[in-house]
């Protein structure tokens, strides 16, 4: 998972890093969510995490333009994401 904080303050490339590199800066933190509680809403709060998978544009770039990147940052700057702490971002 990516702190939400990390996600906002990505600013210095159009995409979110890769995995690597992400993990390189210690962004990246271990979270255990047991998903049939979760889809029940039991064991974690599901407003708290923001689940985000999505089709590459290219084979060797998820994110050229950073258009996904801006999308996931306008939402979690909205009403609906003021509660989000956690991104789990499919690389």
């Amino acid at each position: 998972f990516i702190a939400r904080e990390h996600v906002l303050s990505a600013t210095d490339q159009p995409s979110l890093p890769r995995m690597q590199d992400l993990q390189q800066r210690g962004w990246l933190t271990r979270r255990i969510i047991d998903l049939p509680c979760a889809f029940r809403g039991n064991g974690v709060d599901v407003e708290e995490v923001l689940f985000v998978s999505h089709r590459w544009e290219t084979p060797s770039s998820p994110d050229s333009k950073g258009d996904q990147l801006a999308a996931i940052r306008a939402h979690l700057m909205s009403d609906a994401g003021r509660l989000v702490k956690w991104v789990w971002y499919d690389f």
